[in-house]
C-alpha cells in the first residue's frame, strides 16, 4: 500500500474513535438521582427532583419484592456532584408488600437545584 492509503486509514481511525468517546461523553448522565437503589429489600427507583415556583418537589416510586415489609419512614439524603451534603428529605413509606408500588412526594424549600445523588436510609416499623 502507498502512503496516501496509510494516510486515509489513519484519518478513518481516528474518526471512528472521536465518534466512540464522543457517543460516551454524550450518553454519560447528568446526575445520579434516578438511579435505582435498594436499601433493606426497599427499592427505590425513577427519582426526580422538580423546581415548581420557590419549592422543589421530589418524587419516589417505592417497591419491594418481599412478602411484607413494615417501614416507619425513610430518609433521602442530597448530595452535589463533589459529595457535599445539600440537604435530606424525610418520608413516610408505611406497610408494603410485593403487590403494591408507592410514589412518594416531598416538598422542600431547601435549594436542591445542584442535587447529583441520593442515599435513602429506612427505619423498620418494629411493632
Amino acid at each position: 500500500m502507498n502512503k496516501k492509503t496509510w494516510i486515509f486509514i489513519g484519518v478513518v481511525l481516528v474518526f471512528i474513535i472521536g465518534i466512540i468517546v464522543l457517543i460516551n461523553v454524550l450518553n454519560k448522565p447528568k446526575d445520579l438521582i434516578n438511579k435505582t437503589k435498594v436499601v433493606s429489600d426497599i427499592k427505590f427507583s425513577d427519582a426526580k427532583i422538580d423546581k415548581l415556583s420557590d419549592k422543589y418537589i421530589f418524587y419516589v416510586t417505592v417497591t419491594t419484592e418481599k412478602e411484607s415489609v413494615k417501614v416507619k419512614d425513610f430518609d433521602a439524603v442530597i448530595y452535589d456532584k463533589n459529595g457535599e451534603r445539600i440537604g435530606t428529605l424525610t418520608g413516610y413509606i408505611g406497610d408494603i408488600d410485593n403487590k403494591s408500588k408507592k410514589e412518594i412526594t416531598i416538598e422542600s424549600t431547601e435549594d436542591l437545584s445542584k442535587a447529583y445523588e441520593i442515599n435513602y436510609t429506612i427505619r423498620i416499623n418494629n411493632d
